[in-house]
C-alpha cells in the first residue's frame, strides 16, 4: 500500500492494481473537518464526485483503470510492456459546501491487464519452457526503480544485463528475451533478479492488490526464474501463447491428438414457389434448401506426461480469453531492411472441466476451435 496525505486529507492506494481487481482508494480526514467536505476525483478524463461520511469515503477505479486498454494491441509484446500495463494518472481534489479548496493531490497507479484470486500470493520466481525455434520472452515486474541489473547465467558463464528505463515511460513490467546465442549445448537460461524478490500479499479480506517487496535476508535466496530449453523431437506440434491472470505471455508447444469439423446449416432456406413441378433443362429447384453452411474446426491438444506445477502453468490457457496460434515466420521490411517476423493468428479453447489427478505425470489435453468459417453461401 502507498499512502499520500496533506494537512486535511490523507489517501491510501495500492502500488499496483490489476484491471479485474477491485483498485480502491480510501480517504480520510482529521476530525476537525467539516462533513459536508465533497471529493473529486479525476482518472483517465473520467471526473467522480463523492460526499465524506463519518471523515472518510472511498472509490473503486478498477472500471475506469479497464478503459485503459486496448484489445486490438495485446498481440504487440514489446521489451517495456506499455500494453498489458498501463498507468493510471489520478488528479484529488477536495472542496467544502462553500467551494473552498481544502486540499490537492496527484498520484499514479501502474495497472496490469490481470485479476487475482482470493487470498491469492504470487511469486516471480517461476520454471518456464522454451522450444529452441520459437518466439519466447519472459514476463518480469520491477516495481520499486526504473534502473535495475539481473544476472544471465548460461554455459557456465554469468553476464550482467542492465535496464534503464528513464526515457521509455513509468511502466514496470517487461518482456525480457532470450540471448542470442544459444547453442544445442545449452538447456538452461536463469535470470538472477538482483538479489531481491517481488511477491504478491494481501492487504485487505477480499482480493489482493499490490505487489509487495520482500528484501533477501542474509543467507536467502534470489529472484530466480529459470527457463528449460528443449528442442522438439516432432514436426506436428501447434505452438501456443496466451495472456495468464496476472498479465503475462505464456508459451507451449502442444502435439496434436485428433481434430473434427463441425458443419451447420445457415438460418435462412431458400424454398420458392412451385411454378412447376417439371424438370426444366433436366433439373428441378426442390424446396427448403439452405442458403448456406458453416465449419468450425476442432483440434484436440495435448501435452504428454507434465508435472503438476506444468499442469497448472498450462491449465491457465483455458481460463483466458486471448490464445494465439503460431503460423510460422515471415519476411518483411522495416525502414528498408529486411526483417523476419513471427505470425499469429487468434484462436480460443472450447470450454470443459479440467481434471487433475494425484499422479505425479498426467497428461494434459484441451481443445482449440480454429475461427468458424462460412464454406458455401447462394
Amino acid at each position: 500500500m502507498a499512502q499520500k496525505s496533506t494537512d486535511t486529507l490523507s489517501v491510501s492506494y495500492p502500488d499496483l492494481g490489476f484491471a479485474f481487481n477491485p483498485i480502491t482508494l480510501r480517504f480520510t480526514y482529521t476530525p476537525d473537518i467539516q462533513p459536508e467536505t465533497e471529493i473529486r476525483v479525476l482518472a483517465n478524463g473520467i471526473e467522480l464526485v463523492r460526499e465524506t461520511r463519518d471523515q472518510e469515503v472511498t472509490f473503486d477505479l478498477s472500471a475506469v483503470a479497464r478503459s485503459l486498454f486496448d484489445r486490438d494491441r495485446f498481440h504487440h509484446i514489446p521489451f517495456f510492456d506499455n500494453v498489458l500495463c498501463k498507468t493510471l494518472s489520478v488528479s484529488i481534489t477536495s472542496t467544502t459546501t462553500t467551494d473552498e479548496e481544502e486540499a490537492e493531490i496527484n498520484i499514479a497507479i501502474p495497472v496490469i491487464w490481470g485479476a487475482l484470486q482470493i487470498g491469492e500470493t504470487y511469486s516471480q520466481s517461476k520454471t518456464l519452457t522454451m522450444f529452441r525455434g520459437y518466439p519466447f520472452t519472459v514476463p518480469y515486474y520491477e516495481g520499486r526503480t526504473t534502473r535495475f541489473s539481473y544476472t544471465l547465467q548460461y554455459g557456465g558463464q554469468r553476464y550482467l544485463v542492465t535496464v534503464n528505463n528513464n526515457s521509455k515511460g513509468s511502466t514496470p513490467k517487461y518482456n525480457l528475451p532470450l540471448p542470442d546465442d544459444l547453442d544445442e549445448s545449452i538447456h538452461k537460461v536463469e535470470y538472477i533478479m538482483g538479489g531481491q524478490n517481488v511477491q504478491v500479499g494481501p492487504f485487505d479480506y477480499t482480493f489482493d492488490d499490490s505487489f509487495l517487496v520482500y528484501e533477501k535476508q542474509a543467507g536467502g535466496n534470489d529472484l530466480l526464474m529459470t527457463v528449460n530449453i528443449e528442442t522438439p523431437c516432432y514436426n506436428d506440434g501447434f505452438y501456443l501463447r496466451w495472456i495468464n491472470r496476472w498479465g503475462e505471455w505464456n508459451y507451449y508447444l502442444f502435439r496434436k491428438k485428433g481434430e473434427s469439423t463441425q458443419v451447420a446449416d445457415s438460418s435462412i432456406v431458400f424454398d420458392p414457389y412451385f411454378d412447376t413441378i417439371d424438370f426444366t433443362d433436366g433439373y428441378h429447384v426442390g424446396t427448403g434448401k439452405t442458403v448456406g453452411k458453416t465449419a468450425q474446426k476442432t483440434i484436440q491438444l495435448y501435452a504428454s506426461l507434465v508435472d503438476a506445477d506444468t499442469y497448472d502453468f498450462l491449465s491457465q490457457i483455458a481460463q483466458s480469453p486471448v490464445v494465439d496460434l503460431f503460423m510460422g515466420y515471415a519476411e518483411q521490411e522495416v525502414d528498408g531492411q529486411p526483417q523476419t517476423i513471427a505470425r499469429w493468428a487468434s484462436v480460443r479453447t472450447q470450454a470443459a472441466t479440467f481434471a487433475k489427478g494425484k499422479d505425479h505425470l498426467q497428461d494434459f489435453e484441451l481443445n482449440m476451435l480454429i475461427p468458424q468459417t462460412q464454406t458455401l453461401n447462394l
